[in-house]
């Protein structure tokens, strides 16, 4: 039996895929094409295009990146106002710290010998020494 395809289909067809995507590197309009792309793959390769450009980047820095930073700055030098205005009027009281009750969860303690485990029992018998109730 013979097949129902030519078999010099599949290179036409590749050859008109090449002749499409050739005209559409080009910049050639759609009607130049030999069944050529469609019109939403030409949107999309102009929006990759534009993601990349370097305007949108600055454009993107200056509406969006820029204000945060501003907004954040600003958020933190309120804080640090309110924190001076309370010290200056005595709103911040200095009184000592009650006795508390601190659980310490560690794994690093002596008798391991690493400085971490040093260190958490120099920070346990620190809070001991001033009277705290610490568990560990």
């Amino acid at each position: 039996r013979r097949s129902s395809i030519a078999p010099t289909a599949a290179p036409q067809n590749l050859r008109h895929k090449a002749v499409a995507a050739a005209a559409l590197m080009a910049g050639a309009p759609k009607a130049d094409r030999e069944n050529g792309g469609s019109i939403k793959r030409d949107v999309s390769c102009w929006i990759a295009a534009l993601r990349t450009h370097y305007l949108v980047l600055l454009i993107f820095t200056v509406i969006v990146y820029f204000p945060r930073l501003c907004l954040s700055y600003l958020v933190f030098f309120l804080a640090q106002s309110l924190r001076l205005i309370a010290r200056i009027f005595g709103l911040e009281t200095n009184r000592p710290v009650q006795n508390r009750r601190i659980l310490v969860v560690t794994d690093y303690l002596p008798p391991q010998t690493h400085g971490i485990a040093i260190r958490c029992a120099a920070y346990v018998k620190h809070m001991r020494a001033q009277g705290h109730e610490v568990v560990v």
